[in-house]
């Protein structure tokens, strides 16, 4: 209210037609075994992981350790992760087959996720290291996935020169962070760049965890 008599903001949307993201959201089942442990972290906050036992004190730290679950790797100490399931890892391989090999940012929400796609995507690269060369890199369509955390690459990245396939690997509650990342390849970047083109956010979703009953009805509302 007090900069509203010296300031303006403007909105692209409120002046050019600029369309919404066509989002898609992939469903993926828990296998047999990871669902066992699944509900066990849900309903006792105890499980086994392997010969790991892995145990949550209160309802936040259930929270995390599920959703952490339903991506396909749980920590059970500060520097260790175990693989719980590898059904995100298969979905992920079905969008780049399905979109052609086509240049894609993926975003994740835990390290063990990154490393896990890292190994299955031999080709893939982060923004850990001499991130300038490899954002370059990525606009002119050398480096064919990106895999970020939206934590970090959130604001000030332009990456629409060559990309407009957004995946959300694992998605969490922060709203700013999942709107900002879609922004980096998103339809103002697009129009910004004089590109008329569809922009396509997938969303990997493990059904009837955490992720799909309370993540994405938190960012939807």
């Amino acid at each position: 209210e007090l900069l509203a008599q010296t300031s303006i903001t403007i909105d692209a949307r409120d002046w050019f037609d600029i369309k919404e993201p066509i989002e898609r959201h992939i469903f993926v089942d828990l296998p047999p075994k990871a669902r066992k442990q699944y509900d066990e972290m849900q309903k006792e906050l105890f499980t086994w992981i392997q010969d790991h036992p892995l145990e949550a004190f209160s309802a936040g730290v259930k929270s995390l350790k599920c959703l952490q679950m339903a991506s396909g790797s749980v920590k059970i100490s500060e520097d260790k992760w175990l693989p719980v399931h590898d059904e995100k890892i298969e979905a992920l391989k079905s969008v780049v087959e399905e979109t052609n090999g086509a240049p894609l940012l993926v975003a994740y929400q835990f390290r063990a996720d990154m490393e896990r796609i890292l190994k299955a995507f031999p080709r893939a690269q982060t923004l850990e290291k001499d991130s300038k060369r490899k954002e370059r890199e990525f606009r002119e369509g050398k480096i064919p996935m990106l895999v970020v955390h939206p934590a970090s690459a959130g604001h000030g990245l332009d990456l629409q020169h060559n990309c407009n396939i957004l995946v959300d690997y694992s998605s969490g509650f922060n709203k700013e962070y999942d709107e900002q990342v879609i922004e980096r390849i998103g339809p103002t970047r697009q129009f910004q760049i004089g590109k008329d083109v569809p922009v396509y956010r997938y969303r990997i979703i493990a059904r009837g965890t955490v992720e799909q009953t309370a993540v994405l009805p938190s960012l939807k509302n």
